[in-house]
């Protein structure tokens, strides 16, 4: 997930184009990656990576990371990998 909020790549703004990136870049597909950065916006301000760091509010990465691989997983069941 670290590579996933800290990479490059497709639709909406530069940070869910990290996101999806490095998920991708992971071994997912990107409709399933796509999906769970979508699950992610409706939690946490996605707008860029700097207001998405102050968004956060002092969440810990570990609390990011689980929600982002909780959201994958519930896409995978639902799209595949």
């Amino acid at each position: 997930m670290g590579a996933v909020l800290a990479l490059v790549g497709c639709s909406g703004s530069k940070t869910e184009r990290m996101m999806v990136k490095g998920c991708t870049d992971g071994g997912s597909s990107k409709k399933t990656c796509q999906c769970a950065v979508d699950k992610m916006g409706e939690r946490y301000d996605l707008k860029n990576l700097d207001e998405f760091a102050e968004s956060r509010g002092g969440i810990p990465l570990q609390t990011l990371q689980a929600d982002f691989a909780k959201a994958l997983i519930e896409c995978v069941e639902k799209h595949g990998r």
